[in-house]
């Protein structure tokens, strides 16, 4: 199959233009749109963050990365997504358009703070992983599609910001509310 046929697919109606699009890049937006993956034609953020909690959990279990590791993780994927997401705003010439997803994928983690973390994660067994893994999937699904609690405020900052900070303020209050879980059920690391 021939890359040209792949095009509209991958970058929307338009062909592939090589150049910067009002200052934004066609490599910022692939990364943004995680390539096809922001495509699809149905919820795609929900899908980014799908893919964002199976990276997550295969990452973590099969690499068995270290806290500290993912504590730096938890802080730079965000900054790291805060030019590509604005870059990909100005190539798609849209605001926070939805196929824009790195966002969501790289709160996920965050997601976890306190709880499942890399050392917490690699003594629960294949169940425990999965229904904590789903409670937060769901919760953060809710928290970033209502944006309760000032998160939809936060999506007027400019260059990018806007973007990425309402998710991670949505990851927040998922930690928070499985922080609260934790310790109620005694399950605290």
């Amino acid at each position: 199959l021939h890359v040209a046929a792949w095009k509209p697919f991958l970058w929307g109606k338009g062909s592939m233009k090589m150049a910067p699009r009002n200052g934004g890049s066609v490599f910022a937006t692939c990364f943004a749109t995680l390539g096809p993956i922001g495509k699809c034609p149905i919820a795609p953020g929900t899908v980014g963050t799908l893919v964002g909690f199976a990276a997550y959990v295969f990452l973590t279990l099969v690499f068995q990365f270290t806290d500290f590791f993912y504590w730096i993780a938890c802080g730079a994927l965000p900054l790291l997504a805060i030019p590509l997401c604005h870059s990909a705003e100005k190539h798609l010439e849209r605001e926070d358009a939805p196929e824009i997803i790195l966002d969501e994928f790289t709160a996920v983690p965050i997601c976890f703070a306190g709880t499942m973390t890399p050392s917490v994660m690699i003594h629960l067994d294949a169940s425990e992983i999965s229904i904590w893994a789903l409670v937060a999937f769901l919760s953060f699904r809710v928290f970033d599609i209502a944006k309760p609690f000032g998160i939809r405020a936060s999506q007027r900052l400019p260059n990018g910001w806007g973007v990425v900070v309402d998710d991670v303020l949505a990851a927040l209050f998922v930690a928070l509310c499985l922080n609260v879980s934790w310790r109620w059920m005694g399950l605290a690391p």
